[in-house]
């Protein structure tokens, strides 16, 4: 096929339908940071003069600028936004040109490595065929950075002799990746340092100048970064525990079965390739890429901040970078298996890549997906999301400079984003008003401080709205219900295939299943 014509093929699966949907509210976060920096040139609350984004009540703030995520995201979101406007497009577009050089990138390396025919062909299979992949570096989020840095980052250190380009390279695409996400960083450092310590090091001898050069730009470049975005001086998660090392193997454990079920590698095949690496043709590789991976996922695991008891999956958004990999070994496995009779391989890759009945979650579920064909399906015909058109009503209905309280908080955002003409009220609970950041802000931000003129609710969360909207009546305010937005109200368009659906969902149930606008009556 060739890597040019992989390359164009993985290109339209990247940039069909870009634009297609709203931004989702980690994506709009991504995207009113950039517009913030676009105004001041740093990660500024200030999205626009009228608009602030705090998320989570400001906990990512000081000084109203966002100091708790790496900031390479919102830069690239801000560097399309100097060329064009603010759109869904246009906030999406680095990250799937990013992504595209990217696999670029992973197929030069496999090229360079100058494997047998029925690898490349295999691979070539489950590369274009893994849904997961393109649906994460299609977001306006950290995911297609990280994995172009980690995968520049492996590329060159398999292939360094130790020259001071080399080390120069690998010590930016760290950097870069640091900048993107702080944990595959970490992970992705502690992987390649063992892989060093177990294989390497009788092989590669770099002198130690160079190391000291290499470790010193990792400490004084890294360490600057997180010494102005540092995600330990904020509390935006809570991650009290009564039983760590429990609950840690507890997320170990989700982490294994839901990247199985996202599909970022089959875990039956990935175990039957590691534990009977020792039969395989490509024993060494295998052996070294599983175990790379695990110390990768246990790194995760670890610095991870999720809260086990708040969910019942894991954050699997953090182990993107190593899809390439997974994919990877899953080709020295099938290839392994089917040393001598390449067309077995061909459709064991087929199989792999077009369903998930290879996978654990068939195993224990007994239901058949086939991710691709529902992908292409979507892009041919996209379902419906609730942002898109409930902007598109907002825009049509409420007049220019009206303040509005959104219902989830977290799905303010998008709408923030594609509706920036209304003021987007509430996001601050009213004791806030003496810290000194937000002590200048309109008291619109203030929760139950000053009354929004309307009130937008997605979903089953209108039921304790209205209950509450009763109690405000008998005190003299009144809200009444003016539309039903006639959409589902869930976004599930969201990368983790657990959370996505490829067609539109009917909402039936419209007592609580839709999008519901109040506005706020006068006497």
């Amino acid at each position: 096929m060739g890597v040019f014509g992989v390359v164009c093929i993985a290109g339209v699966l990247l940039f069909a339908q870009l634009g297609r949907y709203a931004l989702w509210d980690d994506e709009a976060n991504t995207a009113l940071t950039a517009k913030g920096i676009i105004r001041t040139g740093d990660t500024s609350a200030s999205v626009d003069e009228r608009n602030f984004l705090m998320y989570r009540e400001g906990a990512e703030l000081e000084e109203l600028k966002n100091r708790y995520l790496p900031p390479l995201a919102s830069y690239l979101a801000a560097g399309s936004f100097l060329f064009f406007e603010p759109s869904a497009y246009s906030a999406r577009f680095p990250f799937a040109v990013v992504g595209c050089l990217g696999i670029a990138v992973l197929l030069l390396v496999i090229w360079r490595l100058k494997l047998p025919f029925p690898f490349l062909l295999v691979f070539a299979i489950l590369l274009l065929t893994n849904v997961s992949l393109f649906l994460y570096l299609r977001n306006c989020r950290y995911y297609a950075p990280a994995m172009t840095a980690t995968v520049v980052a492996i590329g060159i250190y398999l292939r360094t002799s130790g020259t001071r380009l080399q080390l120069l390279g690998l010590s930016l695409s760290g950097i870069i990746l640091a900048a993107a996400q702080y944990l595959n960083y970490a992970a992705l450092v502690f992987a390649l340092v063992l892989d060093y310590a177990l294989f390497r090091r009788g092989e590669l001898k770099i002198s130690a100048r160079r190391w000291a050069f290499l470790f010193a730009s990792q400490v004084i470049m890294v360490g600057s970064l997180v010494a102005i975005f540092n995600p330990l001086s904020k509390k935006v998660v809570s991650v009290e525990s009564s039983n760590w090392v429990a609950e840690k193997v507890q997320l170990l454990w989700w982490n294994l079965r839901d990247l199985d079920a996202c599909q970022f590698g089959s875990l039956p095949i990935l175990c039957l390739g590691f534990l009977f690496f020792y039969l395989a043709s490509y024993r060494e590789s295998v052996k070294r890429l599983g175990i790379a991976c695990f110390v990768y996922i246990v790194v995760i695991v670890i610095l991870s901040p999720q809260p086990v008891k708040a969910t019942s999956v894991a954050d699997v958004r953090y182990l993107v970078p190593l899809i390439p990999i997974f994919i990877i070994l899953e080709s020295l496995i099938i290839c392994s298996l089917f040393q001598s009779k390449p067309k077995l391989a061909l459709v064991c890759a087929g199989l792999l890549g077009l369903s998930n009945l290879l996978s654990l979650q068939y195993i224990t579920h007994r239901v058949a997906e086939f991710p691709f064909y529902s992908y292409v399906k979507e892009l041919i015909d996209p379902p419906q999301e609730p942002y898109s058109l409930t902007a598109s009503w907002v825009a049509k209905n409420i007049p220019p400079g009206s303040s509005i309280w959104v219902l989830p908080d977290h799905m303010a955002y998008p709408l923030m984003f594609h509706a920036p003409e209304l003021v987007y009220a509430w996001q601050l609970n009213e004791t806030q008003r003496r810290e000194g950041q937000f002590s200048k802000l309109p008291l619109i931000h203030f929760k139950g401080v000053q009354m929004p003129d309307y009130i937008i609710v997605f979903g089953p969360l209108v039921v304790q709205v209205r209950e509450m909207l009763r109690q405000w009546k008998s005190n003299g305010v009144n809200f009444t219900n003016i539309s039903v937005i006639n959409v589902f109200w869930k976004d599930l368009y969201r990368p983790e295939l657990f959370w996505r659906s490829f067609t539109t969902i009917p909402s039936p149930y419209k007592q609580t299943q839709c999008v519901y606008v109040f506005k706020k009556v006068e006497g």
